[in-house]
C-alpha cells in the first residue's frame, strides 16, 4: 500500500500490509522469477489484485478519520453510528472476519470459521502453478534417480 497513507482511526494500514505481502509474495514464489518480465508481471498482478482494495480502504479509512473530529459532522456520523440496526453492525463486521489471507506456497489452513474467507485472487491463481511446478520437479527427481514411475 505505498500509494497510500492510512488514518490511524481506520484501524487498516497494518492487515493491508498483511494483505499486500501475501499477496506479492504468492505472485513471486509462484512465478519463481528469472528473468526482469517476470518480476514486472508478478507485481502487475499484485496490483491488479490489490489496488482497488487499498483504494477502498484508503476511502473508508478518510471515513474513520471523520469520527475523531470534534465537528458537527463528526458528531452527527457519531450519532448516526449509535443507532445503527444490528443486522447492519454484523454486516459490516462480517467483512472484517472474512480477511483471512493464505499464503499458496506453505500448506493451507483448514478453514473452521462460521464466515468464509474473502476470495483471494492471488491464492487461487498460483496454487495451479505451484502444484504443477512441484509436479515437474518430482519428475525430475525419479529420472535423474534412473527409474520413471508410470
Amino acid at each position: 500500500t505505498r500509494y497510500f497513507q492510512f488514518n490511524p482511526a481506520g484501524a487498516a494500514g497494518a492487515l493491508t500490509a498483511m494483505h499486500d505481502a501475501v499477496a506479492l509474495a504468492n505472485w513471486i514464489c509462484a512465478l519463481h522469477p528469472k528473468k526482469p518480465a517476470d518480476i514486472d508481471l508478478a507485481f502487475k498482478e499484485y496490483y491488479k489484485e490489490r489496488f482497488p482494495i487499498a483504494k477502498e480502504t484508503f476511502e473508508n479509512s478518510q471515513l474513520m478519520s471523520k469520527l475523531v473530529g470534534k465537528n458537527f459532522q463528526a458528531i452527527v456520523v457519531k450519532n448516526m453510528l449509535k443507532r445503527l440496526p444490528p443486522w447492519l453492525w454484523k454486516k459490516m463486521n462480517m467483512k472484517a472476519l472474512k480477511a483471512r489471507p493464505q499464503a499458496s506456497f506453505l500448506p493451507l489452513v483448514e478453514d473452521k470459521g462460521t464466515v468464509p474467507p474473502m476470495h483471494q485472487p492471488s491464492l487461487y491463481k498460483t496454487l495451479p502453478l505451484l502444484e504443477k511446478r512441484a509436479k515437474e520437479e518430482a519428475y525430475k527427481n525419479v529420472a535423474s534417480a534412473g527409474t520413471v514411475a508410470v
